[in-house]
């Protein structure tokens, strides 16, 4: 399990931070960013960060307005 955006979720126990976007069918664009356990992840690093067990992730995206 590990955790975005405060909801809970079932992860296989190979899971980077791509794959979970496209399960969570995000858009991998500019305006993201992704947070693992209060620490930015940059976006070069998205394939290469695996997930574990109770992981706290946070996924902001940016929209445009005021």
């Amino acid at each position: 399990t590990v955790y975005v955006n405060q909801t809970p979720f079932e992860i296989d126990a190979e899971l980077d931070i791509q794959a979970l976007l496209k399960q969570q069918a995000l858009k991998q664009d500019k305006g993201l960013a992704v947070a693992v356990n209060s620490v930015i992840i940059p976006r070069t690093n998205w394939a290469q960060h695996q997930l574990k067990h109770d992981d706290q992730v946070l996924i902001i995206s940016a929209t445009a307005g005021g």
